[in-house]
């Protein structure tokens, strides 16, 4: 078996569960481009440190490439599983290890520019707006019921009833800005979902953002360079909430986080927030 075949037999095991298809379809694209006529048995550390290498001199960070090479891992392994190869032909890795997590954000300008651009869409504007105002992941989003919504108290319960536990906590959160288009929205509704259907938008919410040259962001003000995702919304909101002077806690509240938690991941919001209160004192 080469490791083009096992690669696009991980994918359909995969396919059904996916949330995000598109990142994995990606980093399949750049294996198969570069190892995928290999031997799967013949990967091994050599292999990974070429890969590595080839991918460096691409412009791709290290956390790419243990993510590609992470997606390359799991097809070997489910290769074993279905006994497409032996378990003593399993390749061994070398995968980047103990790589510097820099989170990047959206600035207010940038976000104001991504509303406008999808305001070309009545469904995909209230989606972006939905991630943006409310903090949530975006399969939180994609699958939110009209049942969730509670109109009297103006909150969105982002966790269904019967849905299963996870580490990613899901809180009840205000509607915001949002209770009129809401409201609006949900007097001529017409499916129990607050989008009009329960879909996958990754690939439309990055045509978006190649649309308005967001896709790919500078350093910028502190920000370092990186690739957008609709999760950014998350930190983009969280960061400019504590940069206005909101307090740790109810920022993790309405995160569904811990406070240490939001202070390690936004210690450049929480500084922001730190000097303005240290001017009070002044």
């Amino acid at each position: 078996m080469i490791v083009k075949e096992a690669l696009e037999h991980y994918y359909k095991e995969r396919e059904r569960e996916l949330s995000d298809p598109y990142r994995l379809e990606l980093a399949i694209k750049q294996l198969s481009a570069l190892v995928g006529g290999l031997k799967l048995p013949t990967i091994d550390v050599p292999t990974c440190r070429k890969y590595k290498d080839k991918r460096n001199k691409m412009g791709v960070s290290d956390s790419t490439v243990a993510r590609e090479l992470g997606v390359l891992k799991a097809a070997a392994n489910s290769a074993v599983k279905w006994k497409l190869i032996k378990l003593s032909e399993m390749p061994t890795f070398e995968i980047p290890t103990n790589l510097p997590k820099r989170e990047i954000w959206l600035h207010r300008d940038e976000v104001t520019t991504l509303f406008k651009f999808a305001e070309k869409d009545e469904k995909l504007a209230l989606f972006v707006n939905l991630l943006y105002v409310t903090a949530s992941r975006r399969k939180a989003i994609e699958e939110l019921e009209w049942s969730q919504l509670d109109f009297e108290r103006r909150t969105i319960s982002l966790n269904k009833p019967g849905q299963k536990v996870t580490k990613k906590r899901r809180p009840v959160v205000p509607m915001g800005s949002l209770y009129s288009i809401l409201k609006r929205a949900y007097d001529i509704r017409v499916t129990p979902y607050v989008l009009g259907r329960k879909t996958n938008r990754y690939r439309q919410f990055i045509q978006l953002l190649k649309d308005c040259h967001l896709l790919d962001v500078p350093e910028k003000n502190g920000r370092p360079k990186g690739r957008i995702t609709p999760h950014i919304l998350r930190h983009s909101r969280a960061t400019h909430l504590l940069e206005a002077g909101m307090s740790i806690y109810n920022v993790a509240t309405l995160l569904g986080d811990n406070p240490s938690t939001v202070e390690r991941v936004y210690a450049h919001a929480c500084i922001s927030t730190l000097e303005q209160d240290l001017k009070k004192f002044s």
